[in-house]
């Protein structure tokens, strides 16, 4: 609450490395895809709090849940879960794969998870900010990134599940092969608001390069 009692309509977006967001809203944190210790290459143990977690698929550098102490909150979102495939043949490589889309307040936010093709998905239309991997080789590449933003028009991008400087798998491209295809980069700390105010972009965390 603000000095004269009115909800602050901000949420914040925590970026813990690789996949891992911590969302913020009314007071209420959502974790989605923590890693677990020593899964990822180059990113530190996560000890995070908050009120939920939400992991994409069952693999180790999303599934990490017990890095993660839950407390009792009321949660402001909508939850929808759209099932996705984590690679190119229907899942027949990685399995499947939850996109997840937020909705409270005329905002409406999507986590991609480790997305692995170009998906038609109805409940991405109208988003405000998308988390999305941009790496390739595990996921959809940088092209087939900007491909889908193009598709969807999401106000604001998070790129994630990329290659940042030393941190991250060696397989997978760097964050700069997806920043070639922007506009409108800003750079940003560990931490980013998003209001209705904001302006289309997307954003780069300083702390991963």
């Amino acid at each position: 609450m603000s000095k004269l009692g009115m909800k602050d309509n901000s949420i914040s977006f925590r970026w813990w490395g690789h996949s891992c967001f911590q969302v913020t809203y009314q007071d209420y944190s959502i974790v989605f895809d923590p890693y677990q210790m020593g899964s990822v290459p180059g990113y530190p143990p996560l000890h995070l709090i908050a009120n939920e977690v939400h992991c994409s698929h069952d693999h180790a550098d999303h599934n990490g849940v017990s890095q993660v102490q839950i407390q009792p909150g009321t949660n402001p979102w909508q939850m929808q879960y759209i099932d996705t495939f984590h690679d190119h043949h229907q899942g027949a490589h990685r399995g499947k794969n939850i996109v997840t889309v937020l909705s409270a307040d005329g905002y409406r936010i999507a986590h991609l998870g480790d997305l692995g093709c170009i998906s038609t998905i109805n409940a991405l239309n109208d988003c405000d900010v998308w988390m999305i991997p941009v790496g390739g080789y595990y996921t959809i590449s940088a092209l087939e990134a900007k491909a889908m933003i193009d598709m969807y028009q999401p106000k604001v991008v998070l790129p994630m599940h990329a290659r940042f400087g030393q941190k991250g798998y060696a397989e997978i491209a760097p964050i700069n092969d997806f920043l070639t295809e922007c506009s409108h980069v800003k750079v940003v700390d560990s931490v980013y608001t998003y209001t209705k105010d904001s302006p289309s972009e997307t954003i780069l965390f300083d702390k991963s390069v």
